[in-house]
């Protein structure tokens, strides 16, 4: 876990598909103290792919997740 940005962080999460991923998210999503919000977006590494791309992917799901209304998770393309 690493702090990417203001209020963006990266997890790396090894050996996990999107489905596993997205399972780690929403615990912590939900433990989000004293009614502050979590939006995140969730990529998958494909075969080939460049860290710049995934990242890229990340951040698009990411503010689908703020576009749609906050406080909730997006799977990337």
């Amino acid at each position: 876990l690493a702090r990417f940005g203001g209020e963006e962080f990266v997890a790396l999460l090894p050996d996990t598909d999107a489905d596993a991923a997205h399972g780690v998210a929403e615990r912590l999503r939900r433990s989000v103290p004293h009614g502050q919000t979590c939006s995140a977006g969730i990529a998958q590494f494909d075969a080939g792919e460049g860290l710049e791309s995934l990242l890229k992917r990340a951040d698009t799901a990411l503010y689908k997740s703020k576009a749609n209304g906050r406080n909730q998770l997006t799977l990337a393309d």
